[in-house]
């Protein structure tokens, strides 16, 4: 990921880091899940790096499973982890500001890392396919999230502005050269209106660079129909062959 595309990102979550919690009800609940799958599949690890820890509310989650392991939470915000550090008294917790591209996984035994992924877009296989660790706990929106908002906004004449998802059989595919893998999908859904909608998923990464026309994103910004907002989300445990 080239280093322009890691600093708009970083710039993003810092500008949306005080008001992400109130907003990210659904990853919420990703969360609360992905814990729990976590847990269920539970072993121990003595050196954990979190990728994407946003304002910390997995890692609260983690810290509290992982009571023995060294956890090691990464972010591109600072903002954002500095609210994480607010929420997370652990001490076997510590935080780092770096990108998922540039950690060096080799110091680390295990990872684990919930709807963080998908930022990086096309190369998130490749991401993958190179991992060098022992174990892995992913939380990945997978192909039929969004279908709803993704459909409105053709329908409203636009261009299609949500990222494009991975498919489930491409990552366990690439997974399963390495990996023994136990997996999971997670539905989880709520409705809003199509405009409030598109803001809140611009916060979370789930909006490409196509570049519409203002008359098309005025369409889409006026748009008050309420719509289901629902990912799919492919929940895995990776343990090294």
């Amino acid at each position: 990921m080239r280093h322009d595309v890691t600093k708009n990102i970083a710039n993003k979550f810092d500008k949306y880091a005080i008001s992400y919690d109130e907003n990210a009800y659904l990853q919420s609940q990703i969360a609360d899940y992905f814990s729990l799958f976590i847990q269920k599949n539970c072993i121990n690890i003595d050196k954990i790096c979190e990728i994407g820890c946003g304002t910390g509310n997995l890692t609260q989650k983690i810290s509290k499973i992982f009571t023995n392991s060294s956890i090691t939470a990464l972010d591109i915000s600072k903002n954002s982890i500095e609210i994480a550090k607010k929420k997370v008294e652990n001490s076997n917790v510590k935080f780092k500001i770096e990108s998922a591209i540039n950690c060096k996984y080799t110091d680390y035994d295990g990872i684990i890392s919930s709807m963080s992924l998908h930022w990086l877009g096309e190369n998130l296989l490749e991401f993958l396919k190179t991992l060098e660790v022992n174990y892995a706990y992913f939380a990945i929106p997978v192909e039929n999230s969004l279908m709803q908002v993704k459909n409105r906004i053709l329908e409203l004449g636009a261009l299609d502005t949500i990222t494009k998802f991975p498919k489930n059989a491409d990552i366990i595919e690439v997974l399963g050269q390495k990996f023994n893998i136990k997996s999971e999908i997670f539905r989880v859904k709520t409705q809003m209106q199509m405009n409030k909608a598109i803001k809140n998923l611009a916060k979370f990464g789930t909006l490409s660079n196509n570049r519409n026309s203002i008359a098309n994103i005025k369409k889409i910004l006026e748009d008050n129909k309420i719509i289901d907002i629902d990912y799919e989300v492919l929940m895995l445990f990776c343990e090294r062959k």
